[in-house]
């Protein structure tokens, strides 16, 4: 049964109305769940196949966050976002 004490949630605060992004930052919040949902015990070490999963997960994640930070750059950037530097 996958861990759901830590689950992360995302809740309306964090919509942008830039439905590309919003999007992003949804699938974001999906991917960190998945990490969850590789083991039932947090506290138990994973064995090969649930490292395997792991690995491809954090992957993932790691792919997606570089795909949703260039989008969300390109995004200021068009709109000369003044916060550009501190938010990077």
């Amino acid at each position: 049964m996958p861990n759901n004490q830590n689950k992360a949630v995302f809740i309306d605060d964090y919509l942008l109305n830039i439905q590309e992004l919003d999007d992003q930052n949804k699938t974001l919040f999906d991917l960190l769940n998945k990490i969850g949902s590789v083991t039932s015990d947090q506290y138990t070490p994973l064995d090969d196949s649930q490292a395997d999963n792991m690995l491809d997960v954090l992957i993932e994640l790691r792919d997606f966050s570089l795909l949703h930070f260039r989008t969300e750059e390109s995004y200021m950037q068009e709109k000369e976002f003044p916060g550009m530097a501190a938010h990077k």
